[in-house]
């Protein structure tokens, strides 16, 4: 099957995770634009899965092909997304595991390696080390 996950913010700063399955993520995936404001309609709420989610929100949307979901303008009343930057040497501070926002450089970076799982599915990956003004660097791994 196919997915996609987005995060919705909505004018009171409230943030939920919406994922987006088989036919919805294929009708939708190109429409839903970062920064776009949209309606969605025919979705279901769950319990947040909070391993695939880094949001402290208790529930999550899911939609399937039933859903219709457009663009609409952009509503004023809707802020931005606002990070909690923190620097790099704060990390190892931080209980495991954590989500954390950084602002860096990309100091290194290898080249993407392909590989299989053990299910014999394609993955690739990509590694960087990102530093900052405190004197350190965290190496990310990209999938």
């Amino acid at each position: 099957g196919m997915v996609f996950s987005v995060e919705l913010l909505d004018r009171e700063g409230g943030k939920i995770r919406a994922s987006l399955f088989n036919e919805a993520a294929e009708q939708h995936y190109d429409l839903m634009q970062c920064g776009r404001c949209f309606t969605l309609c025919n979705g279901s709420v769950r319990p947040a899965q909070k391993k695939y989610s880094v949001l402290k929100h208790g529930y999550e949307l899911v939609f399937d092909g039933r859903c219709q979901i457009h663009m609409v303008d952009d509503d004023a009343d809707i802020g931005a997304v606002r990070l909690a930057v923190q620097k790099i040497a704060s990390v190892t501070q931080m209980p495991v595991p954590s989500s954390v926002d950084i602002c860096g450089v990309i100091v290194s970076a290898e080249h993407p390696q392909e590989f299989q799982t053990k299910e014999g599915k394609a993955l690739v990956k990509r590694e960087i080390t990102v530093a900052d003004d405190s004197g350190h660097s965290v190496l990310v791994t990209l999938w």
